[in-house]
């Protein structure tokens, strides 16, 4: 009787486990598939947002100072463009927004989509396009020239904790790392690999690049 009660409960621990495993694979899905909708979502706002700049441009004939914008020049309080570009704070975001508006640019490139939208929906998307394009060559620019200040400033390596790399004398090597982080979404940190070699050889083998600056 005792045996019989256990392999009830046995056979009940069983049932409720597969329709619990079942209800929890149908919950990871169902997250899953929001997670591809909010990224959907934020994409074609942030289209949008580029596409009624560039429309904005186009209409009042002024060029918008993009490379000033972005690289802080121009006040943020007197830019026209979304703070996700213009504030240092948001530098990752902002390079992982563009580079996944620059794949639908590319997309549309690579497939026959584009030949079926009318004149004036192409001339949008190449306007738009071509703002995106600028938009990341002036973060990208900005990104670069904020890593290469950090790091020509020098310092210690001190990897205690995070307070002590921005204490005096360190190099600031979380910065370096967030910089370094929002640069790979920019052909894969081809731009950041290339300015470091760079300052490498510029900072250990000085004589080098004034050779090259006297043959020049």
């Amino acid at each position: 009787r005792v045996s019989e009660q256990a392999e009830k409960i046995e056979e009940q621990f069983r049932t409720n486990g597969r329709a619990a495993l079942k209800i929890g694979q149908q919950l990871e899905l169902a997250e899953a598939k929001k997670r591809q909708c909010d990224t959907a979502s934020l994409l074609i706002r942030q289209w949008w947002m580029m596409e009624n700049l560039a429309e904005q441009e186009e209409l009042s004939g002024e060029e918008l100072q993009v490379n000033e914008e972005v690289r802080g020049v121009i006040p943020s309080s007197s830019c026209r463009m979304d703070p996700l570009f213009t504030r240092p704070e948001n530098s990752l975001e902002a390079a992982k927004a563009l580079k996944a508006l620059r794949t639908v640019v590319k997309s549309r490139g690579n497939s026959a989509s584009g030949t079926l939208l009318d004149p004036m929906s192409r001339h949008r998307f190449d306007v738009t396009s071509k703002l995106i394009q600028r938009t990341s060559v002036a973060l990208e620019s900005r990104l670069l020239n904020s890593f290469s200040e950090i790091y020509v400033t020098g310092g210690t390596y001190d990897f205690s904790s995070p307070d002590a790399a921005s204490r005096p004398g360190r190099l600031n090597w979380i910065q370096l790392r967030n910089l370094a982080m929002a640069l790979s979404n920019f052909d894969g940190g081809r731009g950041l690999h290339k300015r470091y070699v760079q300052m490498v050889v510029s900072s250990r083998f000085p004589e080098l690049h004034h050779g090259k600056s006297g043959n020049d």
